[in-house]
């Protein structure tokens, strides 16, 4: 895709009905102006010849995970030493949301 994309002010009201927000003319030659400024920055992006193999982590940090091992399971007396309230084999709470 090499032609240089362009959204029209009749686009940009098409947008904002489609949204459901109702722009003033102030705000809708702004609007035709910084997204018209976005797409222009991705022309430029698009244009650059990148051989640059893709990167897994942006940082160079690598998560190193241990590996999973099956392991014993808790006794339920123990699971439950420290808790108020349980029913059966469940914890009981308050009410977390209002």
């Amino acid at each position: 895709m090499s032609g240089k994309i362009v959204v029209s002010r009749k686009e940009i009201l098409h947008y904002a009905k489609l949204c459901r927000i109702s722009l003033s003319e102030p705000e809708v030659i702004r609007l035709e102006k910084d997204v018209n400024e976005i797409l222009e920055y991705f022309n430029t992006i698009r244009s650059l010849q990148l051989d640059v193999e893709p990167m897994a982590y942006v940082t160079g940090f690598h998560e190193f995970l241990r590996e999973d091992e099956p392991a014993e399971t808790l006794a339920e007396e123990d699971v439950f030493k420290n808790t108020t309230e349980k029913d059966e084999k469940w914890f009981v709470s308050g009410q977390v949301l209002g």
